[in-house]
């Protein structure tokens, strides 16, 4: 269940042909929506389709104790920070999502999931926030052409990130995270 959203967060018809964002009314979360697919990268546009970053996050306490590589600056969270000093959608608390966000937009009831009609333009790797615990040199990847997670190397420069906010800290679709493992 999604509703898309205009560019300053209003609600928009199901049949609208075109939208900034789109709310998963189930778990509350708030996507970015990409524009321009055609294969040219466009990183004076954060929302181009075209664009791929290495993994790159300065906070100890969300890095998994590797901080990743800057880049020339088209890194995950230089994106995530144009997005928030722009507000975005009248928001400045995007973010990455989480590997668990990630797969609760995918269709996996396909053979070949994909993302739902509320979310064209996407590519098929998309960085997660999360690193790989016991090699912190990596994070995790949602392959939206199988549906699989994977790892790459936090200096993949071929992996794409879309922007999410809101939702419940620790609850996703009705489930809460409790922390026991």
């Amino acid at each position: 269940s999604y509703t898309k959203l205009d560019e300053n967060g209003n609600n928009l018809p199901d049949d609208a042909e075109s939208w900034s964002m789109v709310r998963d009314n189930v778990t509350g979360l708030v996507w970015e929506i990409k524009q321009n697919e055609d294969y040219r990268a466009d990183y004076t546009n954060p929302h181009d389709a075209d664009n791929s970053y290495i993994w790159y996050d300065s906070n100890p306490r969300t890095n998994g104790g590797f901080v990743g590589y800057q880049g020339n600056g088209r890194n995950t969270q230089a994106f995530i920070e144009s997005l928030n000093t722009s507000d975005f959608g009248g928001f400045s608390d995007w973010r990455i999502p989480t590997l668990k966000e990630l797969l609760f937009i995918v269709d996996l009831s396909q053979s070949n999931p994909t993302f739902s009609d509320y979310f064209p333009n996407l590519k098929t790797y998309y960085w997660s926030s999360n690193t790989r615990a016991n090699k912190s040199s990596h994070a995790y990847y949602l392959n939206t052409s199988f549906g699989d997670v994977g790892e790459h190397h936090k200096s993949n420069d071929y992996t794409y990130v879309i922007g999410v906010r809101g939702g419940t800290p620790g609850v996703l679709g009705g489930l809460v995270l409790n922390g026991d493992g």
